[in-house]
């Protein structure tokens, strides 16, 4: 039994340094040698003293099977990086769907008004223009539009109408008592330091010293928002 053992372990042996040599063999004719390689591999005795033209050809192979492979190797790794890189970034639709992600929340300082503001307003296109904004706690009725800058976002015509279509008056009274005006109202989208507004605004052909004169009620809206409004 022992000598049984011994002989499977010498068979084993066998076979595996056979396979080892055949590897060894496959790796040296993997890569071909072209015709001039070979030419230049006999002419120069393979650059190794007493090294014959076979065999410098034989180790020429090997040592460009060898680059061959780390070639692959390093191709392989790129690839593994392009692919963990591609894996990192892809988001699964159904397990991670589109979502609203609000803004970064303003900074206290974003948050302070002051009567005199630089404001955007919406034209009939949606596309947002500068304009200046006077916050006015004692008007007690609407937000007034200056008819100038009406008629340039598109919002009334040059006799201030409104383009989209007639939606009644709003009534405007001054600071002399009895004294009161009927303005075409029309619907106005503004914003200031990041909040969005959108209100019914009187059409006013008077010098308002300003493009937009916000209205009280406007103004609470910023303040429930956490807006603060300061005389300066």
């Amino acid at each position: 039994r022992e000598a049984a053992l011994r002989r499977a372990e010498a068979d084993a042996k066998a076979q595996a340094a056979l396979a080892a040599e055949e590897r060894r063999r496959a790796a040296e004719e993997v890569i071909e040698l072209s015709s001039d390689e070979e030419e230049e591999a006999v002419a120069l005795g393979g650059g190794k003293e007493n090294e014959s033209a076979p065999a410098a050809a034989r180790r020429l192979r090997r040592e460009a099977y060898e680059a061959h492979i780390e070639r692959s190797s390093d191709a392989s790794a790129r690839n593994r990086k392009e692919t963990e890189k591609e894996k990192e970034t892809f988001r699964n639709p159904l397990l991670d769907p589109p979502r609203y992600e609000p803004s970064a929340a303003p900074s206290a300082g974003d948050l302070r008004l002051s009567t005199d503001e630089r404001a955007e307003i919406a034209d009939v296109g949606l596309a947002w223009y500068p304009c200046s904004a006077c916050l006015d706690t004692g008007n007690a009725g609407c937000t007034l539009i200056a008819q100038e800058l009406a008629t340039r976002m598109g919002l009334c015509d040059g006799l201030g109408v409104p383009t989209g279509g007639f939606a009644g008056y709003v009534e405007v009274r001054g600071v002399v008592a009895g004294a009161a005006e009927r303005l075409a109202k029309v619907h106005v989208t503004y914003r200031i330091k990041g909040k969005t507004m959108r209100v019914w605004a009187g059409i006013t052909r008077a010098g308002l010293g300003c493009d937009l004169l916000v209205s009280r009620n406007d103004i609470v809206e910023f303040e429930r928002d956490g807006y603060t409004l300061s005389a300066r």
